[in-house]
């Protein structure tokens, strides 16, 4: 695994530590409190949202395809954000 440590400032100000580490296959893994793992879920829920409206809206069959691609992904991401919490 390669490991990188970031110091990033959050949305206050307060200076935070970010952990990313990424194996073989080039998956990131990222360590998360469980305030910015709400947060996270917030955002990717909003972001699911939008695209199925998005993807309901769009009649060009290619743009469609793709967002319905994108949607899917991003609900699969918020599926696994959610298992963290839970």
């Amino acid at each position: 695994m390669i490991g990188m440590r970031r110091r990033a400032r959050g949305p206050f100000g307060a200076e935070r530590s970010l952990a990313f580490l990424y194996d073989e296959e080039n998956t990131m893994q990222l360590e998360l409190s469980s305030e910015d793992r709400s947060i996270l879920e917030q955002i990717l829920e909003n972001a699911h949202a939008e695209m199925r409206v998005e993807v309901r809206r769009t009649s060009t069959p290619k743009y469609h395809d793709d967002l319905e691609a994108n949607e899917a992904r991003v609900k699969s991401i918020l599926e696994r954000v959610k298992a963290l919490g839970s």
